[in-house]
């Protein structure tokens, strides 16, 4: 027995059956059995098996939500394509609303719906997460702005349609990219969208999955619409969701490490221990860690459902949480994912002292283009450290790392796909290193290169394989089962079909595969960004800064920048993760005063 106020941590653990029986052993052999195995299985064939959650499904309805989705998207689709709609537009749009009517679903369309039309009605814009961009409700309802059809021209005026091509082949391209048309019918300038993004990709292959849409709102008002969420459907009726955190596969072999150095156990040489040591580390990873609040997940019950019978709730700091993680209820109740993005604020304010609106800027602005790939079009010079100048891109969300630069040298981009391209393969798990990067060292293109997950099903699909075998071999892909698994599903069929080697090879290399809808909504955001950077150079830095933390030694001496870069680019290799992100905003400083920004005022601002 331990003294009073002694606590022997290495006793406090749950004990093995030959742990126990020693425990017990007092008590003579028999009755060490009869205790600690008998007994304890008696117990157990007593219980019944039993969830205590419950089973049923508890979804927030709206009132005739068919008709209403169908309503709205419908006056949206007149808005822009004109009545009657043009038959590949109104095939996909007849497709989508019958598989979400007939599955029960329209109440997801209108809830995110209710959501972004209060974002935009306080002037905020949003961005889609996920695979939201692959539906086309979910764009007629203004859930996003991406445009899932395949690249197509339509007139703003007469509203003449025009697809870009309908060779399978052409998938890879967008409508940002075609080339400017002419209306044969009132000569105005056509409008260009499409991104070609499958409903599969969002909906599954009998269009019969539960929506899992997320968005993206701007930081400033995440706060404001939890609340508004909770105005609108009742405070009793909306929690946040809460997380388990896990012991990562890593965080077991280093508490393994620290327990033989502790110990001495476990330390010896040879195939026997060695079995030992990763039975020991399987057995602890995946083990609860601790219990947290996910950053924007949110449960929304019917009124009068009783939240105790879907989960028990806990208190973090000024919310309700569910105290089980939430994939412990997913089949009861839909979590909401209502996620902060600073780039989103960013753009708002820019929008606010630039004057010029968001949904104004074109995507066809070579000028823009080229900061991705050089900065000639800044007016920098080639003493800036480091070789920044480069590119054009310090401070554009999502372009503005050494790896991002290195993705931009290597792949050379061209057009605007070719930044999606490049975003999803910074964004995938065994996309780019030792796969797509020694591809590209051999001369594969750009776009022949496994990107994000849309086409390797398009891809197939154009190479004559079954739509419903390329969307099986396309999720294989994504979620790294030939990798993790080992499996061989689908590599027959692509081999029959004369897929190159090293695209299969491709394939059996990657762990996760970037959805093309959420590579379009962050590529669109980046886009924006530099073409405030490009046009109103003083803004953009004000803004970005704003939104970083400017090191002390520039707010007190604004005259020693030069010397702070040198000083910490000596010791570049020693620096922590915070004094990188300084030495970064440092350069975006630097970068300010050689285009001529007034550092002062722009610091000053700034604060």
């Amino acid at each position: 027995r331990e003294p009073r106020g002694v606590c022997d941590t290495r006793r406090r653990h749950i004990r093995s059956t030959e742990e126990l029986l020693e425990e017990f052993s007092f008590l003579g052999s028999d009755r060490a059995k009869e205790i600690v195995i008998a007994n304890p299985n008696r117990i157990a064939e007593e219980c019944k098996d039993f969830n205590p959650l419950s089973d049923k499904k508890y979804r927030i309805h709206f009132p005739n939500e068919d008709e209403e989705l169908e309503k709205i998207c419908l006056n949206s689709a007149w808005e822009q394509y004109g009545d009657p709609l043009p038959d590949m537009v109104e095939k996909r749009l007849r497709k989508e609303l019958d598989s979400i009517r007939s599955n029960g679903y329209s109440s997801f369309y209108l809830l995110w719906k209710l959501l972004t039309d209060k974002s935009k009605e306080w002037g905020y814009a949003v961005s889609s997460r996920g695979s939201v961009g692959a539906s086309l409700v979910a764009y007629f309802c203004g859930i996003t702005d991406i445009n899932p059809l395949a690249a197509h021209y339509y007139c703003p005026k007469c509203h003449r349609y025009e697809a870009f091509s309908d060779r399978p082949e052409d998938y890879w391209i967008t409508g940002y990219d075609i080339p400017d048309r002419e209306c044969p019918v009132c000569k105005t300038l056509m409008n260009k969208d499409g991104f070609n993004n499958p409903f599969e990709i969002l909906a599954g292959l009998k269009a019969d999955k539960e929506p899992d849409i997320d968005l993206n709102f701007a930081e400033d008002i995440q706060e404001d619409i939890f609340r508004y969420l909770g105005e609108y459907f009742g405070e009793e009726n909306v929690f946040r969701a809460g997380v388990i955190s896990t012991v990562s596969d890593e965080m077991a072999a280093f508490r393994l490490l620290e327990y033989v150095e502790k110990t001495g156990e476990l330390s010896g040489m040879g195939p026997v221990e060695d079995k030992r040591r990763e039975e020991a580390i399987r057995k602890v990873s995946g083990t609860k860690r601790g219990m947290g609040m996910h950053p924007g997940g949110v449960i929304v019950v019917p009124k009068g459902a009783d939240i105790s019978e879907i989960t028990p709730l806990q208190y973090l700091k000024k919310y309700t949480v569910s105290h089980l993680g939430y994939h412990a209820f997913d089949d009861c109740v839909a979590k909401y994912d209502i996620l902060g993005h600073y780039a989103l604020s960013e753009l708002h304010e820019l929008e606010k002292r630039t004057g010029v609106r968001q949904s104004e800027i074109p995507f066809s602005d070579e000028k823009v283009l080229s900061l991705f790939q050089n900065a000639r079009a800044l007016g920098l010079k080639d003493r800036m450290p480091n070789g920044l100048s480069r590119f054009g891109t310090l401070g554009v969300n999502g372009f503005d790392s050494q790896f991002a630069w290195g993705l931009l040298a290597t792949l050379e981009v061209e057009c605007f796909s070719d930044l999606m391209r490049i975003s999803a393969l910074s964004h995938g798990t065994g996309c780019w290193f030792e796969n797509a990067d020694e591809l590209s060292e051999k001369g594969k293109a750009l776009r022949e290169l496994i990107s994000y997950r849309d086409d390797i099903m398009l891809f197939l699909e154009s190479r004559g394989m079954d739509h419903d075998n390329a969307f099986k071999i396309m999720e294989c892909v994504r979620k790294g089962r030939y990798q993790r698994r080992g499996i061989t599903d689908g590599i027959d069929l692509m081999q029959k079909l004369g897929i190159p080697e090293w695209y299969i090879d491709s394939c059996k290399k990657i762990l996760y595969l970037f959805p093309k809808a959420h590579t379009v909504s962050y590529v669109k955001m980046a886009w924006k960004l530099a073409y405030y950077k490009l046009y109103y150079p003083e803004e953009f830095y004000t803004v970005v800064l704003r939104h970083k933390r400017v090191p002390g030694e520039i707010l007190k001496n604004r005259d020693s920048l030069d010397e702070q870069i040198r000083r910490m680019e000596e010791f570049r290799y020693e620096l922590s993760f915070s004094e990188r992100e300084d030495l970064w905003t440092m350069y975006l400083i630097a970068e300010a005063g050689e285009r001529g920004c007034d550092i002062r005022a722009v610091l000053a601002d700034a604060e």
